[in-house]
């Protein structure tokens, strides 16, 4: 299929993105960003090198790439410090919270 720009039809995607996604659950954002970048990298394979990609596994791809980003991009590291302790030492505390702002990991 060949889409034409000069056809009434045709929405350049950034529009159909905006009129899209607009006033809607960030998580659904989240959801078709990510399948849209999984669908980019599978077309990439299939004009590049040829390969064709599975659906099944392009959405499987993009809902792990989801998994991941929300528990790596997620955490917030507090350092807590009161000053020295004694003289010129210092003592320091660091709290680890996950998304929901769970302490996951302590330390001091």
């Amino acid at each position: 299929m060949v889409f034409n720009s000069h056809d009434s039809r045709y929405v350049p995607f950034h529009k159909w993105l905006e009129e899209n996604i607009i006033d809607v659950d960030e998580d659904i954002i989240v959801h078709v960003l990510a399948l849209c970048y999984e669908i980019w990298c599978a077309r990439n394979k299939k004009c590049f090198e040829g390969t064709d990609v599975d659906v099944a596994a392009t959405i499987q791809k993009a809902q792990r790439s989801i998994g991941s980003f929300k528990s790596a991009s997620t955490v917030l590291v507090e350092t807590l410090s009161e000053g020295p302790i004694e003289g010129d030492k210092w003592d320091i505390g660091v709290v680890v919270r996950d998304n929901e702002g769970v302490v996951v990991g302590a330390s001091s």
